[in-house]
């Protein structure tokens, strides 16, 4: 009984003197999403954004060049919502809705993370699909490839670099339906 008694007082002073735990830190896109000055904001019917898988949840994630199909997660920082949120919650701000347009927009996010090249440079990656329809079919399709790049590969400045690239993407989609083609499909 004597010999299980030590080692178990040793591993529970070692837990007692052990530091706490870091504070896990939550990311969001941050405020001020507006539409550019002289811009008329595009209105749509809805606007839906939903992801792959691996998005669904709160991780931010990253890719580093050594090990390209090995996708990370930085394990003190995570997403206050699922990245389809955010991204929503920033392209309303953007692209309004109107119950009574005739195109709506669907968003597909296939990835929103890190990538970390062999040299340590960072870049923020969003990479999504759009896919526009009218009255429930759908009329055009187009993929919307963002990259930021970041001064350093730390989990804050890829929250920054991702908002960066949400606002590209947002202005990417009113530059798309501002464009003859597209309003012609939508009009009445």
């Amino acid at each position: 009984m004597k010999r299980f008694l030590l080692p178990l007082c040793l591993m529970l002073a070692g837990c007692a003197l052990s530091k706490p735990a870091a504070p896990l830190r939550e990311h969001d896109l941050g405020p001020m999403f507006e539409t550019p000055a002289g811009r008329a904001p595009v209105v749509l019917r809805k606007l839906s954004v939903s992801a792959a898988p691996q998005l669904s949840g709160l991780s931010m994630h990253y890719r580093e060049a050594a090990h390209p199909t090995r996708l990370g997660s930085y394990v003190q920082h995570r997403w206050v919502t699922p990245p389809p949120n955010l991204v929503r919650q920033a392209m309303l701000r953007l692209l309004p809705q109107e119950p009574g347009e005739r195109c709506s927009l669907m968003v597909l996010l296939n990835e929103f993370n890190v990538d970390i090249d062999a040299g340590g440079a960072a870049r923020a990656v969003l990479a999504s699909e759009l896919k526009l329809s009218r009255d429930g079919q759908e009329i055009l399709r187009r993929p919307a490839d963002l990259r930021v790049p970041m001064p350093r590969p730390a989990p804050g400045e890829g929250a920054l670099a991702l908002r960066e690239a949400t606002i590209r993407l947002s202005q990417c989609i009113a530059d798309w339906l501002t464009q003859a083609q597209v309003r012609e499909r939508c009009a009445d």
